[in-house]
């Protein structure tokens, strides 16, 4: 027993190390299960409130300046599974077609979006909770649905707008 007057100091310390990698090992399971719930609470409204900037930057398209830009956006609820359709188009007869397009799924409840590219799979937007709302990770990133949303149409719009020479 460590009770024991004549317990060593040394197993006294070890004690008193497992004793606190136990309680910050729970301490840190009840903020994972904190956060799980609030993603699984907020992540509906975050994905609600991605795809309405989403359509918002859409429609901008055609303001950029000498770019020649349209979009789309194809949202669907129906099923067990949200999906979000984008599509980025350069239709320009002077500097030629270009297309851009992405898929977006979130499963209501879950704690990511699956991000899928033109023609290949992306990293997956991975949800989580700053502050008191649900974020998005891209990469070292933290971003708001809007700022998601801003970010993504930004970074399809670069891809098909016009490259000029210097």
């Amino acid at each position: 027993m460590t009770n024991e007057p004549n317990t060593p100091e040394w197993v006294h310390k070890h004690n008193e190390r497992k004793a606190e990698d136990a309680r910050l090992e729970a301490t840190a399971a009840e903020q994972r299960r904190a956060t799980a719930a609030t993603v699984q609470a907020g992540g509906q409204d975050f994905w609600k409130r991605f795809v309405d900037r989403t359509i918002v930057n859409v429609r901008a398209l055609p303001d950029l300046k000498g770019e020649e830009l349209i979009g789309s956006v194809s949202p669907s609820t129906g099923g067990p599974e949200h999906s979000c359709h984008i599509q980025v188009n350069r239709s320009s007869v002077r500097y030629g077609p270009e297309l851009s397009r992405m898929n977006l799924w979130y499963s209501p409840g879950g704690n990511q979006i699956r991000c899928w590219y033109q023609d290949q799979p992306m990293p997956n937007f991975v949800l989580g909770v700053g502050g008191d709302e649900v974020l998005a990770a891209v990469g070292d990133d933290d971003y708001t649905a809007e700022q998601l949303a801003d970010h993504i149409i930004e970074w399809m719009a670069a891809r098909v707008k016009v490259r000029r020479s210097a």
